[in-house]
């Protein structure tokens, strides 16, 4: 039997059927390994674009983050302006007032419309002032959201959720601030009304498009502005929401996913904000950003079907040209998006007012906006290639460390002060802002650092200027032996000392830090005889608002000084003063001469008189004396008979001593603190001075006092010396007048009551009246209406500043063809113990 052959054809068949089946497995081998290639292409450069989209985020929030960091500065000047305003008014300086609204309406025209108004909040909750042109009522803010954390005391700097201003009544966000006391007491709180929208506006200067967002929230999530729609300002993210526990866990980040507040898929870089605790988001529209790129993917699957077909006819060949063209493409795409972010980063960078530079890994400058011809005055070009700290003033460079990477690829964001040299050989105090971006960690040649400078030179001035005027002032107190306080009265009177000026230490010795804050400073150094003096006048500085006295002080080195007090309430809560202390001690001895010298001129004047009533007890005596010596040589009984008369001699005795005694007191310098005595003491103490004057004269004296009269504080002998003083010129008056004056009128009244919770001590004459043109002249030094030789004009003087030193008041006028002048005193505040009368 001989083998079937098979038909012809048949093997070459079969050779072209497994051909094709090698040469279609083959194909669609290819063309899976060309779509899964192609799907990882694909894939590859979605992944880049959201790497670009996530740096452009990142670039977007650090330059939206240093430029909201500079609104707040200038917010921050504003509060300044603001808390000298307060301040001014607090303390009546109107010129002060004046020229800070002056500089605070200047610079709150620098920021345009946004910022509607500035004003103070006084610690009560009423609205103090704005700087508003129109009149505004006192409104009760105290229930606000930005005024009562600082009023609890949780805050001294808040940002208010947007509300309704009680002024403008239009939504905006209230930038509160503390003025606080240097014990923590608040003294008011200083407000700035910003609109929300100029917040929002942030996002047109950063180039974000129209469905990005720029969000400003707070950390407990209240949203203060948002660019995309105003509806959402002022809602509340829930701190537990999984967005918000990101942005409160790192100063800085990304995140992406799902925006809970509109459902639209984003990509947020977030910075928090230290100054008022606030957290910049911005958020990117994924699906915006990525309409170009889907567009050029759907063109490429459509590309990669064709290809397929392609590689089905061309094999290996087309496989080949494919992967050459995936590579072109990749590259093209990373220099477009590379392209796109640099002139994102440029367009932002030139629209900042401040100089903003691009380094490389070794710190020297890639690129500089135009703001560098202000700052530095070179073209930005003159700046490139070179080192950053180029132009740093030498003795600064130490306090500047070196900028160079990978070193900074870790630090957090940096900020230095210091000087730069211009070229022209200006030197301008700059602050500069460093942050490192880092597209790879781990490559740090793909991370580059962005610096930008801000000019501070003006800020350092004006800080200058106010150091300087601290010293000018002080300067000034320490010329005029004066010292500056601020205190706080304690319930228990006494002064918490707040603030004292340089001048302490010349005038008293110590040093304002060994003053302020040690309870009770003054009533431990003050002459403890004075407690009722300053108890006395720090009732009237609570109850009148100011009060004036003297009072003796322990230097340090421990001798005595006078000092002249004066002490001013501040409005508002609780009970702080304000005054000056001035060292009067010289005018004080010399006050204490020159009323000395008028005593014993009075006492000269009434001395002939005085002889002349000593001498009738005298004489009385010597007569006494020789009647008993004559009786006891008599005969007969004379022991009742000189029992009697000496009695009597005893009697002139004790009224010689009377006498002598008064006139050693009335003559005596008193330098001691003053004390509660009664006016009565006084009046009768003139009468006797000057009695025996009056009898030659012929003059009556009418003295009407009231009953149980309240005593006053000060000196008995010195009221008496006034007294006697106004006795003695109105009987110069009499006896000039004598010729025609009857007899009924040749008399002086003196009349002792109390009117108006004031003891009022009037003398009156009727020796036809003084003068209209002269009585507002008769209390000056050296003025007199007697002829030459018969006054000095000095005893009406020192009378004036005998009572205004017991806080009273001295005045003259004309009535009943006479002079009356009248004396009005306070009444003590001291009770009065036996002893304590003063002479």
């Amino acid at each position: 039997m001989t083998p079937a052959r098979s038909r012809p054809g048949t093997y070459g068949k079969l050779t072209g059927l497994w051909q094709a089946t090698i040469v279609l497995l083959l194909t669609l081998i290819l063309e899976c390994l060309f779509l899964t290639r192609a799907n990882d292409f694909i894939a590859s450069k979605v992944k880049e674009h959201d790497a670009g989209l996530r740096t452009e985020t990142s670039v977007s929030a650090v330059l939206l983050k240093d430029t909201l960091i500079r609104f707040l500065d200038q917010l921050d000047a504003l509060h300044g302006f603001a808390r000298l305003v307060t301040e001014a008014r607090q303390t009546g300086d109107v010129p002060m007032e004046q020229a800070a609204m002056a500089e605070l309406d200047r610079w709150q025209g620098n920021l345009g419309d946004g910022v509607r108004y500035i004003g103070a909040i006084d610690p009560s909750g009423a609205l103090d002032w704005t700087n508003l042109k129109t009149a505004i009522h006192r409104a009760n803010l105290s229930g606000q959201e930005y005024f009562r954390p600082i009023a609890d005391g949780k805050a001294d700097y808040w940002v208010g959720a947007p509300v309704a201003g009680p002024v403008s009544g239009q939504i905006g966000i209230h930038f509160t601030k503390s003025i606080r006391g240097p014990d923590g007491v608040l003294l008011a709180v200083t407000m700035i009304d910003v609109d929300p929208r100029l917040l929002s506006d942030l996002a047109a200067s950063a180039g974000l498009t129209g469905t990005d967002t720029l969000t400003i929230q707070r950390r407990d999530g209240v949203i203060l502005a948002r660019s995309s729609a105003s509806q959402y300002i002022g809602h509340v993210n829930p701190p537990d929401a999984s967005h918000m526990r990101a942005f409160l866990s790192a100063p800085s980040g990304l995140l992406e996913g799902i925006s809970p507040i509109d459902g639209t898929d984003r990509v947020a870089a977030w910075q928090q904000i230290e100054p008022g605790g606030l957290i910049l988001v911005v958020a990117l529209d994924r699906a915006a950003h990525q309409a170009g790129i889907h567009a050029a993917v759907n063109r490429m699957y459509r590309w990669v079907g064709l290809t397929a077909v392609l590689i089905a006819l061309l094999g290996a060949g087309a496989i080949v040209a494919l992967r050459w063209h995936r590579r072109f493409a990749t590259a093209e795409a990373q220099t477009d998006m590379a392209r796109q972010s640099e002139l994102l980063f440029r367009e932002i960078a030139e629209s900042l007012p401040d100089m903003v530079c691009l380094m490389g890994p070794d710190g020297t400058v890639r690129y500089a906006n135009d703001a560098t011809r202000a700052l530095l005055g070179i073209p930005p070009d003159d700046l490139i290639g070179r080192p950053i700290d180029t132009f740093v003033y030498p003795d600064d460079l130490g306090a500047m460390k070196t900028i160079r990477l990978p070193a900074m690829l870790s630090a957090p964001p940096t900020r230095y002060a210091v000087r730069l040299v211009r070229p022209d050989g200006q030197l301008i105090w700059t602050q500069t802002s460093l942050q490192t971006l880092a597209r790879d960690a781990a490559a740090p040649g793909s991370s580059f650092i962005v610096g930008v400078t801000r000019d501070m030179t003006v800020q350092r001035q004006t800080e200058a200027a106010l150091r300087l005027a601290k010293e000018e002032l002080d300067a000034l107190l320490t010329a005029t032996r004066a010292v500056l306080y601020h205190a706080r009265v304690d319930p228990d009177g006494g002064l918490h000392p707040l603030f004292v000026s340089d001048s302490a230490l010349h005038l008293i010795g110590y040093t304002p830090a060994e003053i302020i804050g040690t309870p009770n400073w003054f009533a431990a150094h003050f002459d403890p005889a004075f407690a009722a003096e300053h108890q006395t006048h720090m009732h009237r500085v609570l109850t009148e608002g100011s009060s004036r006295t003297k009072y003796r002080l322990r230097r340090k080195n421990g001798a005595w000084m006078w000092v002249s007090m004066f002490s001013r309430r501040i409005a508002g809560d609780g009970f702080t003063i304000v005054g000056t202390a001035s060292d009067v001690s010289r005018e004080h001895e010399r006050e204490l001469q020159l009323a000395q010298s008028a005593k014993m001129a009075t006492l000269g004047e009434v001395s002939t008189g005085m002889a002349h009533e000593l001498n009738q007890p005298l004489t009385a005596i010597g007569m006494l004396a020789e009647n008993s010596l004559a009786s006891l040589l008599e005969d007969g009984p004379v022991r009742q008979l000189v029992g009697a008369k000496l009695e009597r001699i005893l009697d002139q005795v004790r009224r010689a001593a009377a006498i002598i005694d008064h006139m050693r007191i009335f003559g005596r310098r008193s330098d001691a603190p003053p004390a509660p005595f009664s006016v009565e003491a006084a009046i009768d103490g003139a009468r006797t001075m000057a009695s025996n004057r009056l009898q030659q004269a012929r003059i009556g004296l009418t003295i009407e006092a009231a009953a149980n009269l309240p005593r006053v504080t000060g000196h008995a002998v010195r009221l008496e010396q006034v007294l006697l003083n106004l006795i003695a010129n109105a009987a110069d008056a009499i006896e000039d007048h004598a010729p025609a004056l009857p007899n009924r009128h040749r008399n002086i009244a003196i009349r002792a009551d109390l009117a108006d919770g004031m003891v009022q001590i009037a003398v009156a004459d009727q020796a036809g009246g003084i003068d209209e043109a002269l009585l507002p002249k008769l209390f000056e030094p050296f003025f007199t209406t007697k002829p030459v030789g018969r006054g000095t004009g000095l005893g009406l003087s020192i009378s004036y500043g005998i009572v205004a030193d017991m806080g009273g008041s001295i005045a003259a006028r004309n009535q009943d063809d006479g002079t009356v002048v009248t004396i009005r005193l306070p009444l003590s505040d001291t009770p009065v113990t036996d002893g304590t009368e003063s002479d």
